[in-house]
């Protein structure tokens, strides 16, 4: 039952030299709108130019133990040595301007997992090998329609869908070690593998904001997810679009007043607010489902010095005369305490957890419609030091791992707890992490 998980972290692969050209291709392209400009002088077209680099690190340390293999031959679960893994987690590199008043474009890459050791116990891809591949990450343009109104937004191109607060939060914003994996689950069960990116269209804005609190957000979208090569939602002989809706609503003091198409986790120590989102999905019959559809809610709320955050969601995918249901979420709380004015230690906790079928007849149902199965959960406790915020951050943490496959035979790899890539089959293990997180 290796199904979605088999090729789960691949990702659009682009060479370097190639990638850096079509970023400084885009960039030129931008300024062909301004072609009587660029006779004046460079001084004249960089006042009307918003140009922002982007550059994030996460550099990781992590040791792991308890981790197991599973042997064909004794049909059962082996030790294996614990290990201490130094890697590049994750790289972010690229930049965002606004060569247009109202337009956004934005090109992002991303270099992860370098040096990975695919033992270690924590969520995620492969080793990114000694000379590592550079994957595209973000590439859209964001028109706002109308001047000085946050209404309406059109965004274009290759991005997250807007399903999931893990899935739509960067990483470098969690106040865990690392993002929750619900987010897999959901991404998987969306676009068929595990960065969530997909090229698409959505329609976005904030209404209700003319007063000092309150207001929503909406996204609605639509997108053609084609991975055939990921096991995913391929479109081969039979195809659908996938659609995807958000609404938030803000409850106090709102997190932000412009449009944004990722969440603000950590107000530290400045909103006293809550944010409520139903957002879910719908996707017609494929080769590999009739039907498939998502439907959950998520929740941000910061009050001063506290912050929780989590969300809950079902993943339905309708088989010829089956209907298959998987659930996952998390739940997250930290407080910050101030050492100085610069300085924040903050305490987190995050759980999280996966349902899927124990029986075997409904592991055999997922198993038919590409989804997930068993139960799979994490603990995640540790302690944050920011010393400018999320710009420069250090994290100490220890998280917990356990899973169940119900009554499937050892050996099953329908869940994150069962499976990693360049692994196989396992049981993943529990784990120290300490991570720097740099944002520039």
């Amino acid at each position: 039952m290796a199904i979605l998980l088999n090729q789960q972290q691949q990702m659009i692969q682009v060479k370097p030299k190639r990638f850096l050209i079509i970023m400084v291709s885009l960039l030129a392209f931008s300024f062909l709108g301004h072609g009587q400009e660029v006779t004046s002088s460079w001084a004249t077209l960089n006042k009307d130019i918003k140009f922002k680099p982007v550059f994030n690190l996460q550099l990781w340390s992590v040791y792991t133990h308890n981790i197991q293999h599973f042997d064909p031959e004794s049909n059962a679960y082996q030790d294996i040595d614990n290990r201490l893994n130094f890697l590049i987690r994750r790289t972010r590199i690229g930049f965002q301007i606004e060569p247009y008043d109202r337009l956004k474009v934005r090109l992002v890459g991303s270099l992860d997992m370098v040096g990975r050791d695919v033992n270690s116990g924590f969520n995620g891809g492969f080793n990114n090998g000694s000379f590592p591949g550079l994957g595209l990450w973000d590439a859209y343009l964001q028109y706002q329609l109308l001047p000085d109104n946050q209404a309406f937004h059109i965004t274009l191109g290759y991005f997250v869908t807007p399903v999931g607060l893990a899935s739509i939060s960067s990483a470098f914003h969690f106040t865990a070690m690392s993002k929750s994996f619900s987010q897999a689950y959901i991404r998987q069960h969306l676009v068929g593998r595990n960065p969530g990116r997909t090229s698409g269209i959505t329609l976005g804005g904030m209404l209700g904001i003319d007063q000092e609190h309150g207001g929503f957000q909406y996204e609605f979208g639509v997108h053609n997810p084609v991975f055939p090569s990921n096991g995913g939602n391929t479109s081969n002989q039979l195809s659908s679009p996938l659609l995807t809706g958000r609404l938030q609503w803000f409850i106090g003091d709102r997190p932000y007043d412009q449009f944004r198409r990722n969440a603000a986790l950590n107000a530290f120590n400045g909103r006293r607010g809550l944010t409520l989102a139903l957002a879910g999905s719908y996707q017609g019959r494929t080769d590999i489902f009739e039907q498939g559809y998502s439907l959950g809610t998520d929740l941000i709320f910061n009050y001063d010095q506290w912050n929780l955050y989590g969300e809950w969601y079902g993943l339905w995918r309708a088989g010829n005369d089956f209907t298959y249901l998987s659930q996952t979420g998390f739940v997250s709380l930290g407080r910050n305490f101030s050492l100085s004015e610069k300085y924040m230690l903050e305490p987190a906790l995050l759980v999280k957890g996966f349902i899927g079928a124990d029986d075997l007849e409904g592991q055999a149902q997922a198993e038919a419609v590409n989804a997930f199965a068993g139960r799979d959960a994490s603990i995640d406790l540790g302690i944050n030091w920011y010393l400018n915020k999320h710009k420069l951050k250090i994290a100490l943490h220890h998280t917990w791992e356990s899973g169940d496959a119900g009554e499937a035979e050892p050996g099953a790899t329908f869940n994150q707890y069962f499976f990693q890539k360049g692994a196989g089959a396992i049981q993943r293990g529990d784990w120290w992490g300490l991570a720097v997180n740099f944002v520039l």
